[in-house]
């Protein structure tokens, strides 16, 4: 996936099981609006995940839960992570299930670690897709070009990042190109 980096918070505490309180900014100006043209701050299909930028515990890691506000603006939801590798390694992203309903999140209020996660440096990232390809097999590329998409837009001060889901753990190797046109 192609994603745009919206927000980033460094401060979890990854040994800590409380919940740890989040003063949230607010998301810049350039979430998908839910009508018209305009970008806002609304949060329309803008996600959150966990990154690691240093790995973790050797363990069983369950029950992650977000409290945050949906892109409604109905306070008090919550998304999980049900578990997470048991021994991450730098650069593990695992996203939060939303609650039933909800696709997206405006500003997030707290994180509970269920357990653990050790010595890991945790980063809670907000983001949103730009655009998808499906990797259907090893060995077999696959493409999306500006026709394919349907022309997503990337908006002032788009901060791009690739993002990897593998449905397994094996380990690969991804290659990648973007290419940007300004119209």
């Amino acid at each position: 996936m192609l994603c745009d980096r919206l927000w980033h918070n460094s401060s979890i505490v990854s040994a800590t099981t409380t919940q740890q309180a989040i003063s949230h900014p607010g998301l810049p100006s350039r979430c998908p609006p839910n009508t018209g043209d305009t970008p806002d701050q609304d949060g329309n299909n803008i996600m959150c995940g966990i990154e690691l930028s240093t790995g973790g515990a050797a363990g069983a890691i369950t029950n992650t839960t977000l409290n945050y506000t949906n892109n409604d603006g109905t306070a008090g939801r919550t998304g999980t992570i049900a578990s997470f590798p048991a021994t991450p390694g730098v650069g593990t992203f695992v996203p939060f299930n939303l609650q039933a309903g909800d696709t997206g999140i405006r500003t997030i209020e707290g994180i509970t670690l269920g357990t653990s996660y050790g010595a890991a440096v945790l980063h809670l990232v907000q983001y949103r897709v730009i655009s998808r390809i499906a990797v259907l097999d090893t060995f077999v590329g696959g493409e999306v070009d500006a026709i394919s998409s349907g022309f997503p837009r990337l908006y002032d001060d788009t901060v791009p990042f690739l993002l990897w889901l593998p449905s397994a753990a094996t380990a690969v190797t991804i290659h990648g190109q973007v290419i940007v046109s300004q119209g």
